[in-house]
């Protein structure tokens, strides 16, 4: 009996010894580790982050290290792929990893770490831009500082490229921007960044329009002509700083501005005007008297047309204008035909291939296209100087249009609201000097032409146009001078003028 007591309890031993050694194999089970963990996106309101699924895990763990505490902390156990943390701050620097676990005899098994990721936040937005001082040529500025910002960059908008611009990088809330023109206004905005390895950027501040000392140049100068009186008004917006105004007016002749009077006001009346023509002016101010006057830099020109009341409107032109050869008008004081402003050649438009079977019509000449986009749509202001037919020679001057989708180069002719303000000289040179032979007025074309009795035998060197063509705005501006660029034509602006010889 003795000995079957002994047995039984070696057998209850080995039994035990065996279970604790499947418990051990049981607990000593390996968790495959998160693979995939990434960011979302990292903003001021949150972190988000994501993974992928590992099988047979009963949920995971989220674990943050924060850079200025410099430790891990575990900030939520989840059954979901995904967490968004929260408690965050502009820019800190947070570091992540996650931990899948399995559920062994009731007690989670964690894997291995995650691999880690990195966010870096943004800066918040600065607050607190104001100017602190200013002078003639300089701007000094100040702001709010950004708790853990690495610095601040400064920019300032720049009107021509229509965008803001990076003026300096700085780590102090302080800077002063100099090289400025006096009595201008320029918009100053700021903005912070984190630097940890990559740069962030905080939002920009709210925009500080800051006006250096000095007199402030006029702006929105517009002119009306009216013909009754002989006169000419012009108004412009002016500012408090600035104790008056010089008006300017361009002469072409004379190759600059002169100046043709002073105002304390803003606004001013040119009288005395008879000619049929079209002028340029611009307006400056200026602060303080003699010795110490200072003048701002001029504003915008304008240019005003301005008919007479003796100008061709009348019954004679209109007889004349019946008189015309093959539908041309003929202009009595140049002594040369021209086409009126709404001929049959307006419905048909325009094709370069016109230009190639020109010759079959006896009609040769020089020309030049000037191509470029405005609006939506494609441009073309196409010059030409020669012979046309047997008996005339002359020039032409063309404004035309066509969608951008249109892959047929076919032209339409410029509609009423698209055609432009110009004026077109005529010179041939004669024993060594260039000799008008007639001008067409300035005013609102889509064809301006001029042609005069004569044949030149195809030697049209000795032809020349001396244009100004006036653009809507400072966009059309830029591509038609580009177009006289691409075409090797020097030229001069004046505000929306623009000047050149075609020779």
């Amino acid at each position: 009996m003795k000995k079957l007591s002994t047995k039984l309890i070696a057998l209850v031993l080995s039994l035990v010894t065996i279970l604790s050694c499947c418990a051990v194999m049981m607990t000593s089970v390996a968790v495959n580790a998160v693979k995939k963990l990434k960011i979302d996106y990292a903003t001021s309101n949150g972190i988000s982050l994501s993974w992928t699924a590992v099988d047979e895990a009963d949920g995971y763990r989220i674990f943050r290290y924060v850079l200025s505490e410099k430790k891990w902390k575990a900030l939520k156990t989840t059954k979901s792929l995904s967490y968004v943390d929260e408690n965050v701050e502009p820019a800190e620097v947070y570091y992540y990893v996650v931990r899948a676990y399995e559920y062994v005899n009731a007690k989670a098994v964690f894997s291995k770490n995650s691999n880690t990721v990195k966010a870096v936040l943004a800066p918040g937005k600065v607050t607190g831009l104001t100017v602190s001082s200013r002078t003639e040529t300089s701007l000094s500025i100040k702001w709010n500082a950004q708790p853990k910002a690495t610095g601040y960059l400064v920019y300032v908008y720049n009107p021509t490229a229509k965008k803001y611009q990076q003026k300096a990088s700085v780590t102090a809330t302080s800077y002063t921007l100099t090289g400025l023109t006096q009595g201008t206004s320029y918009k100053i905005a700021i903005k912070a960044y984190v630097k940890h390895g990559v740069y962030v950027y905080g939002d920009f501040s709210s925009v500080l329009n800051a006006t250096t000392s000095g007199p402030m140049v006029p702006t929105n100068l517009k002119g009306s002509a009216d013909t009754a009186k002989g006169q000419i008004t012009l108004t412009w917006s002016g500012s408090l700083q600035n104790e008056g105004y010089i008006v300017y007016c361009y002469e072409s002749s004379a190759g600059g501005w002169g100046q043709i009077g002073t105002t304390k006001g803003t606004s001013y009346t040119v009288s005395g005007i008879k000619e049929t023509s079209s002028y340029t002016y611009a307006v400056s101010a200026y602060i303080g008297t003699g010795t110490a006057k200072r003048e701002s830099l001029r504003s915008d020109s304008v240019s005003v047309y301005y008919k007479s009341k003796t100008e061709s409107e009348n019954e004679q032109t209109q007889e004349m204008a019946q008189k015309g050869i093959f539908g041309y008008l003929y202009d009595p004081n140049e002594k040369c035909f021209y086409t009126a402003s709404d001929p049959w050649q307006r419905m048909v438009g325009y094709n370069a291939i016109f230009d190639v079977c020109a010759p079959f019509t006896f009609i040769d000449f020089d020309t030049v296209r000037l191509d470029f986009p405005y609006e939506g749509k494609d441009w073309r202001v196409q010059l030409w100087k020669g012979q046309y037919g047997l008996l005339f020679y002359g020039a032409e001057v063309g404004v035309y249009t066509k969608p951008q989708d249109r892959k047929l180069a076919h032209y339409n002719c410029a509609s009423d609201e698209e055609m432009l303000y110009m004026e077109m000289n005529f010179l041939q040179k004669k024993n060594g000097k260039w000799v008008e032979k007639f001008t067409r007025p300035y005013g609102a074309y889509w064809w301006c032409t001029g042609f005069i009795p004569g044949n030149l035998f195809g030697n049209f060197d000795i032809l020349k146009l001396d244009m100004r063509i006036t653009m809507k705005d400072y966009t059309m501006l830029s591509g038609f001078t580009s177009a006289l660029a691409k075409e090797g034509i020097k030229y001069e602006v004046v505000g929306l003028d623009v000047y050149f010889m075609y020779e």
